[in-house]
């Protein structure tokens, strides 16, 4: 048998190989993601720390044997403890640091520990977070509601008022001592109180009317209307007083006749409108009324001639205070006073419209539909009605009416954008309604709508 002896020289050999070999091991088991921008170190700060640097070997050499001998490392000592810099924290300077949103964390092997963030770190994440949530809020979509409200100033205009008819008169008794007004003149009691049958307060207008010894006086007829040329027509018929509330419902755009391509939009309209017509009339006319006929004597005496005034007190020519009455007959009357109208309309309208872009800003706006009216209203008037030249009778009367008026509506308009949810409208539309008509005492006013039409100015919102 033989033995080799080794010599010592070889094994101390043997030995340095084997630590060399583990060196370079552990030299590759140093992570590789550290970022390589980290700005190199001053020679002059690597000598002043040279501990520092040596941390990182020395965990590296930790986990080589550890591995090489099949121990895991404890697992408290996997734990990064806060108040320590991390190994994969770069050593930089503190001004070329920059937020957190633009800083790359490396990420690490499984069995390396995560870097901690340092409590300015984590609040600017908060910060960043914050301000990213409220620009997502603002940012997100928000439908537009489908209604527009509008509101503004509408006067109807162009009507016109017809009254007709001068009025009716009760027929006066035919009784002695009493005062009575005639078409061409008139008989009343004197300061005696018409003793003896006769008075000397009258008067009478022309000398047609003295028959055989008698003063003839013409008397409207009870109901009489009159007919001919007496109807009074006002032509300048407005309500001023007019406003209106109404609101626009987009369905969208528009597909007929080729609209679609210029940005034309459709929709439904509906809205209420509020009028008041307060209309006072002082025109005159002329016709024909039906009269009857009162005759009284003149005791045999020649009549005083035509134009004839006497007084209360007296004395003058005698009239018999006792009349002579024929019914029947007709006068040319002459009809002036004062007509007042006043109605109050609430209208309620639905319709739709069509919205045709003009340039950025101007759109016409073309519209129609239907009404319904509400009417409300009073006439009341005082004519004169008289022959020739003398005071006529007074008639008067006064009456209210309620009704429901139906109609149709057409216009167009332009509305200019003043901001991305007002814009201003003006519009003109023919607007049509059924006459509304009032009669009181033989008299009748009649409100036709046939030429009225509305001027609008109003401001219109977007929600």
């Amino acid at each position: 048998m033989s033995f080799s002896t080794r010599s010592p020289m070889t094994t101390r050999s043997q030995a340095l190989a084997f630590l060399m070999i583990a060196c370079a091991a552990s030299a590759q088991d140093i992570p590789k993601d550290i970022p390589a921008a980290t700005p190199a170190v001053p020679a002059a700060a690597a000598e002043a720390a040279p501990a520092a640097e040596a941390v990182p070997a020395a965990k590296a050499k930790k986990g080589f044997f550890g591995r090489l001998f099949g121990k895991e490392p404890h697992p408290e000592e996997s734990k990064a403890d806060p108040s320590e810099p991390s190994d994969l924290t770069t050593k930089t300077d503190p001004s070329l640091k920059t937020d957190v949103s633009d800083k790359t964390v490396p990420v690490a092997p499984s069995d390396t520990p995560v870097p901690a963030l340092t409590d300015r770190e984590k609040l600017q994440a908060l910060v960043n977070a914050h301000v990213a949530e409220t620009l997502q809020k603002e940012l997100e979509f928000k439908p537009q509601s489908p209604w527009r409200l509008g509101a503004g100033y509408a006067p109807i205009l162009g009507m016109k008022a017809d009254f007709k008819g001068m009025g009716s008169v009760p027929t006066t008794p035919n009784i002695a001592g009493q005062n009575r007004e005639y078409l061409d003149g008139y008989v009343r009691v004197d300061s005696s109180g018409n003793a003896g049958g006769d008075t000397t307060f009258w008067n009478y207008g022309s000398t047609a009317q003295e028959v055989g010894g008698n003063i003839a006086f013409q008397s409207l007829a009870s109901g009489a209307s009159g007919s001919g040329g007496n109807s009074i027509t006002d032509s300048s018929v407005s309500a001023a007083a007019g406003f209106e509330l109404y609101g626009f419902y987009d369905m969208g755009q528009a597909t007929v006749f080729g609209l679609k391509d210029k940005g034309a939009t459709w929709g439904f309209r509906t809205g209420i409108q509020y009028a008041h017509i307060d209309l006072n009339n002082n025109g005159s006319s002329s016709g024909t009324a039906s009269t009857f006929t009162d005759s009284f004597s003149l005791g045999g005496l020649a009549a005083p001639g035509p134009g004839f005034n006497s007084s209360f007190a007296g004395p003058n020519q005698l009239l018999g205070d006792t009349a002579v009455r024929t019914l029947g007959g007709s006068a040319n009357v002459q009809i002036s006073g004062n007509r007042s109208l006043s109605v109050h309309l609430a209208i309620s309208q639905w319709g739709s419209y069509l919205e045709i872009p003009l340039c950025k800003k101007v759109d016409l706006t073309l519209e129609g539909g239907f009404l319904i009216a509400l009417a409300s209203g009073s006439y009341d008037y005082q004519n004169r009605v008289s022959i020739g030249n003398s005071a006529g009778q007074t008639v008067r009367g006064s009456n209210s009416r309620t009704r429901i008026l139906p109609g149709f509506y057409a216009g167009l308009g332009l509305s200019y954008e003043i901001t991305d949810r007002l814009s201003l409208l003006t519009n003109i539309r023919y607007q049509y309604l059924n006459n509304y008509e009032v009669t009181a005492n033989g008299s009748s006013a009649n409100l036709d709508f046939s030429s009225a039409y509305v001027l609008g100015i109003s401001a219109l919102w977007k929600f």
